[in-house]
């Protein structure tokens, strides 16, 4: 499976369950949603720097560098911002 799909696709069951845990605490508001959405948001991000070019290793979240400071945003692109590999082909296969 791609790095790109792969990232789309924890995106949305984030996405997804962040809503469902946020209506959840509208709708009950206890302390303990209060923290479970906020365990969600972190692991949530946390998920999002796990997938990682396959090529130079650089997580696909990376898009450059500020006077030297890493910037990362939390949209995949089509290719590497560091080795330009496309993540849009599967990680298994030979370039």
């Amino acid at each position: 499976m791609s790095p790109s799909l792969t990232f789309n696709l924890i995106l949305l069951v984030f996405v997804v369950g962040g809503l469902i845990l946020g209506v959840w605490m509208m709708e009950y508001q206890a302390d303990l949603t209060e923290y479970a959405l906020s365990g969600w948001l972190i692991i949530s991000t946390a998920a999002m720097w796990i997938i990682k070019c396959p090529k130079c290793r650089t997580p696909v979240v990376f898009k450059g560098r500020i006077a030297g400071f890493p910037v990362f945003v939390g949209i995949c692109g089509s290719t590497c911002r560091e080795c330009g590999h496309d993540l849009t082909k599967p990680s298994d296969s030979p370039e």
